[in-house]
């Protein structure tokens, strides 16, 4: 996540937290750099231009991918089942490249190829190795988000239109500096593909990272507590909390608790794709059996 180091000046052009009312302090004319060029982005850009903004925005992220239009596609015949999914991130790719090139073939869309791994992503991820799923954190997991998590077709042409009149400028590179101060923000970027640096300036800058994902290092009181007093414990990736069966949170010690449990977004680093309400709705249905059970 990205976190730069701001000063008393500084803070008054930076927005940590686009959800926290600080873009309602963004003028019209204002120019303002993103970072980040993922849902959050698109989000910010869409709420910055229903305020009637003018100004220009530049959004930076690593590799400049934005996410990709939503359509409706027939449903696909599963190729991925409980029988054959792959333990290693390269034989992961090498399948999934080779069924959406078949469906091509066919004339089907790349969406519904992977709409039909929903039913086994679960499970896939809990097979995986640890050492694969860094190695899907490090090396995929950016394709995986822009095709994966997609936009409606109306956001994504009014994307596509804000980048066509130069209001929004989506950039590829590094951040090699950020300088936040008393009269506006002004950052040293290194261009993907080649050795160009620019500078970019602006009134504003907002974090378009996404949420803080790294448990190691969370702040949020509730949850450090739970550390604090060994009633809980990173996953594995510290994207989350451990868990053990049913849903039951991990000590310090690696004991699974009997009171408490987790559902949704904090066990992400378990299950990977966890925030959709089918999902939850299978998880509360699974705790809900643990504590009828326990009970009787």
């Amino acid at each position: 996540m990205f976190r730069p180091q701001t000063g008393d000046a500084g803070e008054a052009h930076y927005i940590a937290n686009p959800w926290s009312g600080g873009l309602a302090h963004i003028g019209k004319d204002d120019s303002v750099v993103l970072v980040g060029t993922g849902l959050t982005m698109v989000d910010v850009v869409l709420d910055l231009h229903s305020r009637g903004h003018r100004g220009k925005i530049t959004a930076i992220s690593r590799r400049g991918f934005m996410p990709l239009p939503h359509r409706d596609v027939a449903p696909y015949q599963a190729f991925l089942t409980p029988q054959s999914l792959p333990k290693t991130v390269m034989a992961l790719t090498r399948m999934v490249r080779r069924e959406v090139a078949a469906a091509a073939a066919k004339g089907v869309d790349w969406r519904a190829v992977l709409d039909s791994m929903r039913p086994q992503t679960q499970a896939l991820w809990r097979g995986l190795p640890v050492a694969e799923r860094k190695r899907f954190l490090r090396h995929v997991r950016p394709y995986w988000e822009v095709h994966r998590h997609r936009v409606a077709q109306p956001v994504a042409t009014e994307i596509e239109e804000l980048r066509g009149t130069e209001n929004l400028v989506v950039m590829a590179g590094r951040l090699q500096s950020v300088e936040l101060g008393a009269a506006g923000v002004s950052l040293v970027v290194k261009a993907r593909g080649n050795e160009a640096v620019r500078r970019i300036e602006g009134t504003w800058l907002v974090n378009c990272s996404g949420p803080q994902l790294d448990y190691d290092r969370i702040s949020d009181p509730l949850i450090r507590s739970l550390f604090d007093a060994g009633l809980a414990r990173p996953d594995a990736l510290s994207l989350g909390l451990d868990l053990g069966d049913d849903y039951r949170l991990m000590s310090r010690d690696g004991v699974a608790s009997d009171v408490l449990f987790a559902l949704g977004p904090p066990i992400r680093g378990n299950l990977w794709e966890t925030t959709a309400v089918p999902d939850i709705r299978k998880q509360c249905e699974a705790v809900a059996r643990h504590l009828t059970s326990s009970a009787t």
